[in-house]
């Protein structure tokens, strides 16, 4: 079942890749979604990597400081997701914020669900 919502993750994270290249600023955007979709699609193969999972994770928590420090966290989120256009700064701040959050939690998942591996038995 787990590996199945990787590969669902992994679909939406790829899927968020092709919808960066409408953004002001796409490149950081889908370097991150893409290298959260093969994070998510290894792990839906069942290769987890926890090294990549928490390198992500690292990175969205270092990178989610600038949207703590604008309070980003204010608005609503009824107000994210009333309109597909991005209609004011707080707004592109909220999503991004939130998204973020959402691939942090994931890579989280995945480096904490994967298997050490196991010494050879002797």
């Amino acid at each position: 079942m787990l590996r199945l919502a990787h590969g669902i993750m992994a679909g939406l994270f790829a899927f968020s890749v092709a919808l960066q290249f409408n953004d002001p600023n796409p490149a950081p955007w889908i370097l991150l979604y893409g290298i959260s979709a093969l994070a998510a699609g290894l792990a839906a193969a069942g290769r987890p990597s926890r090294y990549l999972a928490f390198g992500v994770l690292a990175i969205c928590a270092i990178w989610e400081i600038q949207y703590l420090r604008v309070g980003a966290w204010h608005t609503p989120l009824s107000a994210l997701v009333a309109e597909w256009h991005m209609m004011n700064e707080a707004i592109i701040r909220g999503r991004e914020f939130y998204a973020l959050i959402l691939i942090g939690s994931w890579m989280a998942v995945i480096g904490c669900t994967a298997r050490r591996n196991a010494p050879p038995a002797q």
